[in-house]
């Protein structure tokens, strides 16, 4: 990928041999001084379309401005010029890219390209709920551990459906998911887990530490009432209010 960082000090530098100041920038390409500002300090890029426009006000060439000849400057030509590009090409400028050419890049996967999926990693910031949701869907018949990389992208609805799949066949990905899972669905599935006729005390323990205090309060009542003797529940002991660990002590 390119650098945003140096892609900006380009763009600074050549906006001041021009001798113009930021809002005259921003005024002349139609756009806030806050987003020059941000392309100065490489918090973002310009939107690919604007660049022809942002190099002939700067009196640069595009190799210039992106730093010479490279594949991501050659990946960017090739989207103003209308042509397709691989997702390996989408992914190394997708924060230029309009949503709607990261996700026909994307679609290609679908199509059977040979697609590795540190790629597909890369557009999934610029690819929306849905997508993803739909992609996430799929790959976990396969391999949950790359639901588990898409996992901060995914909607709530898709997250609660992958943690009640796993939550009976995969112990290691239900834990892996409980920092994305909203805390309703957290409170319901230790729920459900405690109320088992023989409970599994190394998954709740793996979830212990995303859950409220009352919710554990309430696991602990639920999981002596089932006969488990402090020295079973001495595992929660990091998680636990000092109140309940002497309850659970005395």
């Amino acid at each position: 990928m390119f650098d945003t960082m140096q892609v900006g000090r380009r763009i600074r530098q050549a906006r001041i041999e021009k001798n113009m100041t930021q809002m005259a920038l921003a005024d002349a390409m139609g756009v806030s001084y806050q987003a020059v500002s941000n392309w100065e300090r490489g918090n973002s890029m310009p939107d690919i379309s604007k660049l022809p426009e942002l190099c002939e006000l700067l009196g640069v060439t595009f190799e210039q401005l992106m730093g010479g000849p490279s594949r991501e400057a050659k990946t960017v030509e090739k989207v103003l010029d209308g042509a397709p590009v691989t997702v390996q090409e989408a992914a190394e400028v997708a924060s230029l890219l309009p949503p709607e050419t990261v996700r026909e890049s994307a679609e290609k996967a679908k199509a059977g390209e040979e697609v590795d999926f540190s790629s597909l990693m890369a557009l999934a910031p610029f690819l929306d709920e849905g997508y993803l949701d739909a992609m996430a869907e799929q790959l976990g018949k396969t391999d949950m551990k790359k639901v588990i990389a898409l996992a901060p992208f995914l909607s709530s609805g898709e997250l609660d459906r992958l943690a009640q799949r796993a939550r009976d066949t995969d112990y290691g990905s239900l834990v892996a998911l409980a920092p994305f899972l909203e805390e309703r669905t957290l409170n319901d599935l230790a729920t459900s887990l405690a109320a088992q006729e023989a409970p599994e005390v190394k998954q709740l323990v793996g979830l212990a530490q995303f859950l409220g205090e009352s919710t554990l309060e309430k696991l602990m009542d639920k999981l002596q009432a089932k006969g488990l003797t402090w020295k079973q529940l001495l595992p929660f002991a990091p998680f636990l209010s000092q109140e309940t660990l002497k309850t659970l002590l005395r």
